[in-house]
């Protein structure tokens, strides 16, 4: 809010909550109103991680298979390998 040069009432209404509310959070409550916090955070022009936080959402791909591990020979030879599926239970 310095940084931005805004007022509590400013900010509240970006959020859409009363001044209380961002007086509360500003006293390092903990926001209990996420669509409140999603809604600042589209004013402001952040991303929801970014606003709460203060970490940037980095453009970094998801890392393959190949990337996370690496491929060995484990056996060699003649096998049976059976996969089940599992499923939750009915009550």
């Amino acid at each position: 809010m310095t940084d931005r040069g805004l007022t509590v009432r400013a900010v509240a209404e970006m959020a859409g909550v009363n001044p209380s509310v961002v007086q509360s959070w500003v006293n390092h409550a903990i926001p209990h109103d996420l669509q409140a916090v999603s809604k600042l955070a589209q004013a402001l022009g952040m991303t929801f991680k970014e606003l709460l936080l203060g970490e940037p959402e980095t453009d970094a791909k998801p890392l393959s298979i190949e990337e996370i591990f690496q491929e060995k020979d484990f056996f060699e030879g003649i096998c049976k390998i059976s996969i089940k599926r599992l499923t939750p239970r009915k009550e």
